[in-house]
């Protein structure tokens, strides 16, 4: 499928937890919304890297039990297998779209 549109704006615009907004052939991105205080829950993806990119509000994430702020236009990478949380420190709600890549299997 081919995708074109200015990404800032839709994860603006999104007030849903997770909205899969594209998918490809080895990644799909996904828009999240949190209110403020909410949290991604602790996880870890097991096939697929995960790229963060924060559009709106500010947070924390603790990635393999390292713990980092974050703000507007920084850039989260959760490798593969990567233990990690994602937490809205804003009053507001914090926005964020997200890239997944795939692992491709040999």
């Amino acid at each position: 499928m081919k995708f074109h549109t200015n990404i800032y704006d839709l994860a603006i615009e999104n007030t849903q937890t997770v909205k899969e907004v594209a998918a490809g052939k080895f990644s799909d991105i996904c828009l999240l919304s949190l209110h403020a205080g909410q949290e991604t829950g602790q996880k870890a993806h097991q096939d697929k890297d995960v790229t963060y990119v924060i559009v709106e509000g500010q947070g924390a994430v603790v990635i393999d039990g390292m713990a980092e702020t974050f703000l507007p236009d920084d850039l989260i990478l959760v490798p593969t297998g990567t233990t990690y949380n994602i937490k809205n420190t804003s009053a507001g709600d914090l926005k964020i779209f997200a890239i997944c890549s795939f692992a491709i299997k040999k």
